[in-house]
């Protein structure tokens, strides 16, 4: 049986930002208060996994790419209602392995310009145009910034 999750208590979120050919990957939400919103392909952390393993999952789950991660894009600070720390990597597509899950109902490639034009009621988060400004002006720190200790 799954445990029930405490939203009151800070979050840490994983995702990574696809690029090809000038677009960028979200997904679509297929339920819950951010139905037909466009995301990133992001999700919460599950316990005892390491950011980057759970960034893979996430992006697995939601578009059915495996990614191999090329840095991390940013840590953004969410705190509307919630804190949440997102964790955004960049990151290269290596292969296509399985379908999307249940909760998200689409894949799409959007421009940046289409991501701009995108009010509250089309994107999810506004953190995502931060992201694709800082990924366009080549943000970028080294995975190894984050340490497993044991």
């Amino acid at each position: 049986m799954k445990e029930e999750f405490n939203w009151n208590q800070p979050v840490i979120i994983v995702g990574i930002l696809l690029e090809r050919n000038g677009k960028f990957l979200f997904v679509k939400e297929a339920g819950g208060p951010d139905k037909g919103k466009w995301n990133l392909p992001a999700g919460k952390l599950d316990l005892g996994e390491t950011i980057v393993a759970g960034a893979i999952r996430e992006t697995l789950e939601e578009t059915g790419y495996k990614c191999k991660i090329n840095g991390l894009l940013g840590i953004y600070r969410s705190t509307n209602n919630l804190t949440r720390y997102i964790f955004v990597f960049r990151a290269e597509i290596e292969g296509e392995v399985n379908k999307m899950a249940d909760d998200i109902s689409d894949k799409r490639w959007f421009t940046k310009e289409e991501i701009m034009a995108m009010d509250n009621d089309t994107l999810r988060s506004p953190r995502w145009k931060e992201a694709i400004v800082d990924f366009e002006e080549g943000q970028n720190f080294s995975v190894e910034i984050i340490r497993e200790i044991k």
